[in-house]
């Protein structure tokens, strides 16, 4: 329908120009100016629109290749999940209840994520929004992080967290997807903590990229390669029937995802001092994104 008025209107206006170009010598100059002006505007107006609509189908692409990204990972997640979940590992069975336990939190964790997911892409090709590129909210960094801190002290009495980020820390992210990598990590550092305090470092260097750093006084990395850490349950070997209920020890691959799919990076690193330290960097991805 919009084509088919832009069209009616172009015709208009090319017809308004053609009876000014013949009748030069008896249509007023003022008259001749105003429509000019009004076919010129018409025209400009046609390029908008087509540009505009250009921009729609380049955000909806952009979002459903984005979702599709995100989206992978995650359901061969928690395909793995259900399989090993029928898998006889030849537990003990007094460890069966703690392995099944330990199954559904991870399961109910992934699948809130693909919902999380499904509803960012519902956002992001509505119709009735005109946007640039993926909606990124404004935030203070110090309440995204005080929000996720609550959340852990919901499930857990050991929550000792130094958050050490200047108040007036503003940035533009996905929210949502950096709660889900912060709590990874934030968890995975006060379980090898020890009850020792677990310190969030942050703020902007000089290209302009948020860092946020988390450090806690466990074992460290051991000797292991980082990368190791990274990998999703479907290329681990077999249930660690150590692990108690509240879950499988995926955050960090969750995390990942979360982080890289912001087109940031995310490295783990043994401190000198003993423990260990996970490093976020998120660019800010446009001008006036930083205060």
């Amino acid at each position: 329908m919009a084509n088919k008025s832009n069209s009616k209107l172009s015709q208009v206006a090319q017809e308004a120009v053609d009876v000014v170009r013949h009748g030069e010598s008896t249509i007023p100059v003022p008259v001749q100016d105003l429509i000019l002006a009004m076919s010129k505007h018409v025209a400009n107006l046609k390029w908008a629109v087509q540009l505009l609509e250009g921009k729609i189908e380049l955000r909806d692409n952009l979002a459903e290749t984005q979702a599709k990204a995100l989206k992978e990972p995650l359901t061969e997640l928690h395909s793995t999940l259900q399989k090993v979940a029928e898998t006889d590992w030849g537990i003990r069975r007094s460890d069966k209840p703690i392995f099944s336990g330990a199954i559904e939190v991870e399961v109910d964790r992934v699948d809130r994520i693909l919902s999380a997911v499904d509803e960012w892409y519902k956002v992001q090709t509505d119709p009735t929004f005109v946007f640039e590129r993926e909606i990124l909210e404004r935030a203070f960094l110090s309440e995204v992080v005080h929000k996720v801190t609550l959340e852990l002290e919901k499930n857990s009495n050991n929550v000792n967290v130094d958050v050490r980020i200047p108040e007036d820390l503003q940035v533009t992210t996905s929210v949502d997807r950096l709660v889900v990598a912060i709590t990874a990590l934030l968890d995975n550092a006060i379980k090898f903590s020890n009850n020792e305090v677990v310190a969030i470092d942050a703020d902007i260097n000089e290209d302009d990229e948020l860092w946020i750093e988390i450090t806690d006084k466990g074992p460290g990395l051991q000797g292991k390669d980082p990368n190791e850490l990274w990998k999703a349950l479907s290329h681990r070997e077999g249930p660690n029937t150590e692990q108690n209920k509240d879950g499988l020890s995926i955050g960090l691959y969750m995390a990942r995802i979360m982080i890289e799919s912001l087109n940031g990076t995310i490295e783990l690193s043994d401190l000198e001092q003993g423990g260990m330290c996970a490093s976020i960097y998120l660019p800010q991805r446009r001008s006036g994104d930083i205060d």
